[in-house]
């Protein structure tokens, strides 16, 4: 019975609200800046009723980094994998290198009353020694009612430090509305 003797180790974590932006306008993209520090090491992102102004013409919701000095990086340094589910065909997958942008990190958006949803986990993007990773669950409908969904992981293929993000659209129609939420993921083991 000794097994039953050996610590037991939980791991608790908590969500520290950093920021939330509201988009309430037609925009080509939004920055969501110095959001990212040393205070944490993983940053949890939720967004909700993202939408654009065409109900026949949808978006992709991309996402790039804000360096340190406020610039943001459109290099070819974001590689990511994609599943999707689909309600209207066969699942599918995406593999792709040296993009300029993590694609469809904040889904496919579409007009109202649809739109897109989800949430995702940005590890380490204020180190100056490793790679950015993150993972991202995304949900959508379309107006022609098809629901589709996303899970997703990417990695960033520089070690500089990163303070904020940037939504930029990945077709013509402009984004009109939508909440982004930035957390902060604390957590300890006892």
């Amino acid at each position: 019975y000794s097994r039953w003797l050996q610590p037991l180790w939980v791991c608790n974590m908590s969500l520290k609200l950093i920021d939330q932006t509201t988009i309430s306008s037609a925009v080509d993209s939004v920055n969501i800046d110095n959001v990212f520090s040393s205070t944490y090491d993983v940053y949890k992102i939720v967004f909700q009723e993202l939408r654009t102004a065409s109900t026949s013409s949808p978006t992709y919701g991309n996402f790039r980094f804000i360096d340190n000095s406020g610039s943001v990086n459109s290099s070819t340094v974001y590689d990511y994998a994609l599943q999707s589910l689909k309600t209207d065909s066969n699942d599918g997958e995406v593999r792709s290198t040296g993009n300029t942008s993590w694609g469809e990190f904040f889904s496919t958006i579409d007009g109202s009353p649809q739109g897109s949803a989800g949430f995702a986990y940005i590890y380490n993007p204020y180190s100056t020694s490793t790679y950015k990773y993150c993972t991202w669950q995304t949900v959508h409908e379309q107006s022609n009612s098809v629901t589709r969904s996303y899970r997703a992981a990417g990695v960033y293929r520089e070690t500089g430090s990163q303070r904020g993000f940037q939504i930029v659209r990945g077709l013509t129609p402009q984004i009109t509305g939508g909440i982004i939420t930035t957390y902060g993921v604390q957590a300890w083991v006892h």
